[in-house]
């Protein structure tokens, strides 16, 4: 066991553990891989920092690779900002994906001046004019708020690493002196969320990743085993983070279930 207790809840990253992102193709292993910890009684969350797709189509996208996961299985920053903004009557200024921009179309009023800023994973949306847009939106705020969905420093799409939110989130946070709001990984109350939705303890659970700082030392820092696994953005320097050590390092999802159910780990 990684834990004195035994694992009843498995929080699992979705792009770079369960497929690599820019393919619609499961990594090896990793549709038994879930299939099997659900036999075993364990509870699975995947939890993810998407923010560039309503949740509604990453479940789709997921069946269709053959993953037997439900909609509500997914906790995704998206429904926790909506959340957030419905509860204090927040107006946002989106920098998000156009994709996801209709699920805030009943937030948005023509009446009303935007009381704060939500930054997501806007891909190609991100732009000089987009980013100075939501500066100047900032600046003229009497009370600014700043809200990112995660703050990851990059991923890896088709191959190639690309910038995510958490540098964009920083030009922002220096350029206007607000400091940004985490909704997502690594901040503790998404991890907190998640196993509240689980019904376990952080001491019964363990979250796999393929991001030694946002999956791993997330988890870490609310007392969850964080797991890293060679896919995706995992980069051999990952294993030697200088503050950051796994508690347990595996070659990929199907190979870490494989020890966890030989009772191996």
């Amino acid at each position: 066991m990684l834990r004195n207790k035994p694992i009843r809840g498995a929080l699992l990253d979705i792009t770079g553990v369960l497929y690599e992102s820019g393919t619609r193709v499961a990594i090896p292993g990793s549709v038994e891989a879930v299939r099997r910890l659900k036999e075993a009684g364990v509870g699975v969350r995947l939890v993810t920092n998407e923010s560039s797709i309503p949740v509604a189509h990453l479940s789709t996208k997921l069946e269709g690779m053959g993953f037997e996961v439900r909609e509500r299985e997914i906790i995704s920053p998206i429904p926790a900002v909506l959340k957030v903004l419905e509860r204090e009557k927040l107006t946002p200024h989106l920098l998000v994906s156009p994709q996801v921009e209709s699920e805030f179309a009943h937030l948005l009023s023509n009446q009303t001046s935007p009381n704060c800023v939500v930054l997501g994973d806007a891909g190609n949306a991100f732009s000089f004019e987009a980013l100075n847009k939501a500066f100047r939106a900032l600046k003229t705020m009497p009370s600014p708020r700043l809200i990112a969905l995660g703050r990851g420093k990059y991923y890896r799409h088709e191959g190639e690493l690309h910038l995510d939110v958490g540098p964009f989130m920083s030009a922002l946070e220096y350029a206007t002196g607000v400091q940004a709001e985490v909704i997502g990984k690594p901040a503790k109350e998404f991890f907190k969320a998640a196993l509240s939705d689980l019904g376990v303890s952080a001491e019964e659970a363990i979250m796999v990743g393929d991001d030694i700082e946002g999956d791993v030392g997330g988890a870490q820092g609310c007392g969850v085993a964080g797991v890293l696994v060679r896919t995706g953005k995992y980069t051999p320097s990952s294993e030697t983070h200088p503050c950051i050590t796994p508690a347990a390092v595996q070659d990929n999802l199907g190979c870490l279930v494989e020890a966890l159910l030989l009772g191996g780990m």
